[in-house]
């Protein structure tokens, strides 16, 4: 049995996520509703707060509203965001 879980493991994903952690949340196909889909639809949607750790595998997110549907996620469908250095505000100074 462990051979089969060490073969397993290998695809899987393990992300730990905090409560107010930000996450841009990737949209498939499926999970739009039936009419809203088109090929030029968001692929990611988000910087998205989590608001709640349901188990290792599956976390709740604050979507906007426009969107309409389920706000649970499979980790399969979230990425941490990271804001990028030009968005940070750097107010040190340096002496030379």
């Amino acid at each position: 049995k462990a051979t089969y879980k060490a073969a397993g493991d290998v695809h899987r994903r393990k992300m730990e996520l905090g409560v107010g952690d930000l996450v841009w949340v990737v949209m498939s196909k499926e999970i739009y509703s039936h009419d809203t889909y088109t090929k030029l639809s968001d692929k990611k949607v988000g910087p998205c707060e989590v608001l709640r750790k349901i188990n290792d595998n599956a976390y709740k997110v604050k979507l906007p509203p426009h969107l309409g549907i389920s706000n649970t996620f499979n980790v399969q469908h979230l990425v941490p965001y990271f804001p990028d250095a030009s968005s940070i505000d750097d107010t040190s100074t340096f002496i030379d």
